[in-house]
């Protein structure tokens, strides 16, 4: 099983590989290059959106763009405005219109509840692909986590073993009356 979530957003690129117990990850920017590997059991199974608002950067983009229209209008209008003045000015608000359009705004999925997080683009490549891949990711962990702590071993304490079971019933990985048969079957192993 392996599955690839890639996600491309300028210049920056988050990619995804989900394997059997572990996720690797790449995260590229002008800034950083990553590579690492997240345990399937050191991540959470919940989901955070987190969202920037986008009205102020409109704001922002249509004052740029009325300052040059407003100092058009005002030489002719009659107007003496310098025409480096002018040349200078709209450079700098159209540039900054420009720079205000193109710069995108935080629309981001985590992943939380364990002592690591992963973040997604929320609509890159769409919504419906990212949260596809991060419900697998979830069913994945779940799986993982089951195999690993709800599989009877006597060699190890009680309380341990019944803590591990406590907790996967906690999370909702395991049903009541899965824990209750696996309790049981420790209990009989553990008196043969």
């Amino acid at each position: 099983m392996e599955k690839l979530l890639e996600q491309k957003q300028g210049a920056s690129l988050r990619k995804y590989i989900l394997k059997e117990d572990r996720i690797l990850v790449e995260t590229r920017s002008l800034r950083n290059n990553e590579k690492y590997e997240v345990m399937l059991d050191s991540i959470g199974l919940d989901k955070l959106y987190k969202a920037e608002s986008t009205i102020i950067g409109k704001i922002f983009f249509f004052f740029c763009l009325a300052i040059p229209i407003a100092m058009t209008i005002a030489l002719l209008a009659g107007s003496q405005i310098e025409t480096g003045t002018l040349i200078v000015n709209y450079v700098l608000w159209f540039g900054l219109a420009i720079a205000g359009y193109f710069k995108k705004s935080k629309d981001d999925i985590y992943l939380t509840g364990g002592p690591r997080a992963l973040v997604f683009y929320r609509i890159i490549p769409n919504e419906k692909e990212v949260l596809d891949f991060i419900d697998e990711v979830i069913a994945a962990s779940k799986k993982y986590l089951k195999e690993k702590y709800a599989k009877v071993n006597v060699d190890i304490s009680q309380e341990l073993f019944f803590s591990r079971l406590n907790l996967l019933k906690d999370k909702n990985i395991i049903t009541e009356s899965e824990y209750q048969e696996i309790k049981n079957e420790y209990e009989l192993k553990k008196l043969i």
